[in-house]
């Protein structure tokens, strides 16, 4: 492919509305509430292997249960993803909304 195809190929594309944020995502908010439910894995994952009922099916989900609780409560604080413009539902990269459609 020649650099004036290419050049031209590229010309035929607009930016989408909306890029994401530069952090992809790594946040306080999704390493805390990622740590947290990973540790309720590991307790309900020994409690299965310690044969204790109460560890695998109580203690474990509640782990989790309270690290989905922290990660949205951090988000609400302002320590997660930012929430912004959403690029549009259509192919963003067609040339017309016609041809988003029609495949």
């Amino acid at each position: 492919m020649t650099g004036t195809s290419l050049q031209q190929h590229q010309e035929g594309y607009t930016l989408p509305a909306a890029a994401p944020p530069h952090n992809e995502g790594k946040t306080l908010a999704g390493w805390a509430m990622m740590a947290i439910v990973t540790l309720g894995v590991v307790v309900s994952c020994v409690g299965l292997i310690i044969d204790n009922t109460e560890v695998a099916w109580y203690a474990g989900p509640a782990v989790v249960v309270l690290g989905l609780i922290v990660g949205f409560a951090l988000r609400l604080a302002g320590q997660g993803q930012k929430r912004g413009k959403r690029a549009p539902e259509a192919d963003w990269y067609a040339e017309d909304a016609s041809e988003a459609t029609a495949q």
